[in-house]
């Protein structure tokens, strides 16, 4: 796992220099998407794979002809529900909570695996959200690395869903 977070970060500084973001195509999107809605959250490989979706989907969404609305954000509870069940050795979650302009309260989610981090934005907070808070499974204080790896999604989604050690009842990442 060490060396696939490595490689990510080697791979994601690369794009980061070119200055050029990856497209999406619709088929991954779609791809992507049945991943955060079916994937079975139970190791390390599993939260990796879940975050490069939530990645590719944030990347996605912001191509011009994208097919799909910030819908997709709701699924981050899946990660939190598998977090607060599951004792996930690896996992760090940080998150900054605001209040939105409509009243609702709002988090920056960084997740960490590793030595790797997907950030998320105004994520609502949902009472998966505030468990994790309240049983303490929260990093307060997480700094973001700066690494933005919505330049080189595609990237990071084929490098995680190729790697070994996904759940095996997840068959490469699907149910």
């Amino acid at each position: 796992m060490k060396y696939l977070s490595d490689s990510i970060n080697k791979a994601v500084a690369e794009k980061m220099n070119l200055g050029q973001k990856e497209l999406v195509s619709p088929e991954l999107g779609l791809e992507a998407l049945t991943i955060v809605k079916r994937l079975k959250i139970r190791t390390r490989e599993d939260v990796m794979l879940f975050c490069a979706a939530m990645n590719l989907l944030n990347t996605y969404v912001k191509q011009p002809g994208s097919d799909i609305g910030y819908f997709f954000k709701i699924y981050i509870n899946r990660l939190f529900a598998a977090l607060l069940k599951n004792d996930i050795p690896g996992i760090k979650v940080g998150m900054d909570i605001a209040v939105s302009r409509k009243g609702s309260a709002i988090a920056y989610v960084i997740v960490q695996i590793d030595n790797v981090q997907f950030s998320f934005h105004q994520i609502k907070m949902s009472d998966m959200a505030f468990n994790l808070v309240s049983e303490h499974k929260v990093v307060t204080n997480m700094l973001f690395d700066g690494m933005r790896k919505q330049m080189c999604a595609v990237t990071v989604f084929e490098m995680v869903k190729n790697a070994k050690n996904v759940s095996a009842e997840n068959g490469h990442g699907f149910c």
